[in-house]
């Protein structure tokens, strides 16, 4: 019988594990990083969204609860700077015989980020009606 040499044991990894190893990790990182950037960018999205909500709901409900009679006094431009979008809210009021239509522009300082405007159409209620006046409203906003 012929002895055979005695088998060495590697110890620890060889250059091409660990190669393989960094260009399978810097791989992984590049696509989880594109990934974590689609996701900010959607957060913010949506983050604008909400205020721009919250902004035109305020709007169209303060307008829709002033009476009649004062809507015109209360027009004008006026600008929000406490949100998390800074904005201008610009509102404008026309009348007709027993209406009148309350226009609400909504334009934010962010360039990014796209103006909306609001019609409200008021109405006098035919003497004797429960409700002192009708309010409609329509929203001219398509998308982010």
């Amino acid at each position: 019988m012929t002895a055979h040499p005695p088998l060495r044991r590697r110890v620890g990894a060889g250059l091409v594990e660990v190669v393989i190893a960094v260009v399978l990790f810097g791989l992984i990182a590049t696509v989880n990083l594109r990934v974590l950037t689609q996701l900010s960018k959607q957060l913010v999205t949506v983050s604008a969204g909400a205020a721009r909500y919250g902004t035109e709901s305020e709007s169209a409900t303060r307008f829709a609860s002033i009476p009649y009679d004062s809507l015109i006094a209360n027009a004008g431009c006026r600008t929000l700077s406490s949100e998390t979008t800074p904005s201008q809210v610009c509102v404008s009021v026309s009348s007709q015989s027993t209406t009148r239509t309350v226009t609400v522009i909504w334009t934010p300082t962010d360039a990014t980020i796209k103006a909306d405007t609001i019609v409200l159409t008021r109405s006098t209620a035919p003497t004797g009606a429960l409700r002192p006046y009708g309010t409609t409203w329509t929203n001219s906003f398509k998308g982010y």
